[in-house]
């Protein structure tokens, strides 16, 4: 079995505080409302192609890190059904 993070807030350099934990499944519509927050520019050059919406086979790759070679993290500010992703990190082996 893999190791569970604990959810961790801190306070951000521009003073807003945000949580630090592991993706989850229910991260699906978060992860696409803040996809559809970056400027078409930065989608370009994050996915190297243009991209209104994030397809399904990426939202699920994106929510469901496999456990044996991945781990992916989200920062999100407010909490529960108003949460917002703010950032994101993955790592892969």
């Amino acid at each position: 079995p893999g190791n569970t993070i604990v959810p961790t807030t801190l306070r951000v350099r521009d003073g807003r505080q945000v949580t630090l934990r592991e993706i989850v499944p229910d991260d699906r519509a978060h992860l696409q409302t803040a996809f559809a927050g970056l400027s078409a520019h930065s989608r370009y050059t994050r996915f190297m192609a243009t991209m209104r919406d994030l397809p399904d086979v990426m939202l699920d790759a994106a929510t469901h890190p496999a456990p044996d070679r991945e781990f992916a993290l989200v920062a999100v500010s407010a909490s529960g059904p108003d949460e917002v992703i703010v950032g994101g990190a993955r790592y892969s082996a």
